[in-house]
C-alpha cells in the first residue's frame, strides 16, 4: 500500500494524503446534560452547521492563510521550517484547490477569502483526495473551528464546538469492514435490479466515486467486476464509496451526481473538449474539474443557463 504524504502541518496536526477525516462531537460541560453525556456541544444534523472561515489578522489588515511566510500562524517558528511549511501548503493545498475552482485564492485577493468559508457539522466527512474538501478541512483547522481529537481540552481551542478524527481511526471501525462491504453490495445489487431509475441513481454514484469510466455501458457484469476491483484496491475506496453513498441521499447531491454524469458523457463524445486552459463547451471555458463544475451548476444561481444548455445537449445525444 502506498505510504501517505503529509499534505500540510496545522500547529502539530499532520493532514494526511489520501485520508478521510471526520468531525466529531466535542464534549461541552456547561451544555445541557444530554449533550455532556454523548459528548458533543451541538445537536448533529447538518442543518445545524457552523460556518467558519479563514482568521484574519488585525495588526497587518490580512488574511491570515498560512500560505506566506509572514503569516500570524507562523509565529515564533524556525524561519527554515516555516519556509518548508508554506511550500508544502501552496503545492499540497492552494495550488490543486485554485486549479479545480478556477478562482484565484491568492493573499490579497481580499474578496475571496472575504465569502471563502467551511460548513462544519456533527459527523461531516472532509476526503483529502478532493481539493475543494481539503481546503475546507485545513481553513476549520487553520482558524482553530476544528480540535483534534487529541487535543480536547486544549485551551487553545476553547472556542471549538467540533473534534476532529482520522476517520479509520473513528468508532466507525466497530462495524468491520466486512459487514461494510456486504451493506454495499447489498445496496449495489437491490439498486441494479431495481426500477431504472435506482440503477441510474447507483450508476451515478460508481461515477461519482470514480468506480468506472463508462456509465453507458449496458451489462450489469460490468459494474460488478468493476465495483470489486475498486474495493480491493486501497482500504480507503470502501470509506469514501459509503460517505458517496450517503451523499446521495440528500437531494442536492443527488442532482450533482447526475449533473456530473451528463458532463462527463459529453466529455466521452465530443461535446466537451479539454485542454490546458479546462473545458470547453462550444469553444467556451466552463472550468477545471468537471465534479467541481456540476456542483457549481446545481447550487449557484450564476451557472442556471449553463446548466440548462448542458441538460439540453443531453438530452439531444440521447434522443
Amino acid at each position: 500500500m502506498e505510504e501517505k504524504k503529509v499534505l500540510a502541518n496545522v500547529y502539530g496536526f499532520k493532514i494526511l494524503s489520501d485520508t478521510i477525516y471526520k468531525v466529531i462531537g466535542k464534549t461541552d460541560t456547561s451544555a445541557p446534560i444530554p449533550f455532556v453525556e454523548r459528548g458533543i456541544s451541538k445537536v448533529p444534523f447538518e442543518g445545524n452547521k457552523t460556518v467558519v472561515y479563514c482568521p484574519y489578522d488585525n495588526i497587518k489588515k490580512v488574511y491570515d492563510t498560512g500560505f506566506y511566510v509572514a503569516s500570524k500562524c507562523f509565529f515564533g517558528e524556525d524561519p527554515n521550517v516555516i519556509k518548508q511549511e508554506v511550500a508544502l501548503r501552496v503545492k499540497n493545498i492552494l495550488k490543486p484547490y485554485e486549479q479545480v475552482t478556477n478562482t484565484n485564492p491568492i493573499q490579497s485577493n481580499e474578496e475571496f477569502w472575504d465569502n471563502k468559508s467551511a460548513d462544519l457539522w456533527t459527523g461531516r466527512y472532509f476526503n483529502t483526495s478532493n481539493p475543494v474538501e481539503l481546503f475546507e478541512l485545513y481553513i476549520a483547522l487553520l482558524s482553530k473551528s476544528l480540535t483534534p481529537k487529541d487535543k480536547e481540552g486544549d485551551p487553545d481551542y476553547s472556542f471549538s464546538m467540533y473534534c476532529v478524527e482520522d476517520k479509520a481511526l473513528s468508532g466507525d471501525n466497530l462495524k468491520t469492514r466486512k459487514v461494510k462491504r456486504e451493506e454495499v453490495s447489498f445496496k449495489y445489487m437491490s439498486a441494479m435490479k431495481g426500477s431504472i431509475y435506482e440503477r441510474n441513481c447507483m450508476i451515478d454514484i460508481l461515477l461519482f466515486a470514480g468506480v468506472i469510466d463508462n456509465p453507458e455501458i449496458i451489462e450489469t457484469d460490468y459494474y460488478t467486476l468493476r465495483l470489486s476491483d475498486y474495493l480491493d484496491a486501497k482500504v480507503t475506496n470502501l470509506e469514501y464509496l459509503c460517505d458517496v453513498i450517503e451523499r446521495a441521499s440528500r437531494q442536492e447531491s443527488e442532482e450533482v451526481f447526475k449533473i456530473y454524469r451528463m458532463l462527463y458523457v459529453l466529455n466521452i463524445r465530443g461535446s466537451i473538449s479539454r485542454d490546458r486552459e479546462g473545458y470547453r463547451m462550444n469553444s467556451t471555458i466552463i472550468g477545471q474539474d468537471l465534479k467541481a463544475i456540476a456542483d457549481l451548476m446545481v447550487k449557484n444561481k450564476d451557472y442556471s443557463d449553463l446548466k440548462i444548455q448542458v441538460m439540453d445537449l443531453y438530452d439531444s445525444l440521447n434522443k
